[in-house]
């Protein structure tokens, strides 16, 4: 009887399995395979190698697009912290009671203010 259920729960789990690997994994496998090729707006079957990769890295906008990315990356990370120890620390300090502060002193804290 257990066995039957577990069939029955993967054939009804299984279109789920086919759209994942089709939709997900699927365009991934299609997107690198594209990278490969000498695609621009359409779609070519025209195998070059590395050579879009070559031409990507030696571009100044690759370049520049990386240099924001991490400096939004740092400034947003350091930001999210230094936010997040502030309102640990705002919240611990003018809790009426100690059972408001109990919850925030499981919030883990970075760098501490005080």
């Amino acid at each position: 009887m257990k066995r039957k259920s577990n069939l029955s729960a993967t054939l009804a789990l299984l279109p789920t399995w086919l759209v994942a690997v089709v939709v997900f994994i699927g365009t991934m496998a299609w997107s690198i395979r594209l990278s490969f090729t000498n695609s621009t707006i359409f779609p070519s079957s025209t195998y070059v190698g590395l050579a879009q990769y070559a031409k990507l890295f030696a571009s100044a906008k690759w370049l520049a697009s990386l240099h924001n990315v991490l400096i939004f990356g740092i400034l947003y990370v350091g930001g999210c912290l230094f936010l997040g120890s502030c309102s640990r620390q705002h919240l611990t300090e003018r809790s009426a009671s100690k059972a408001l502060s109990a919850p925030s002193s499981f919030i883990p804290t970075p760098c501490p203010l005080s």
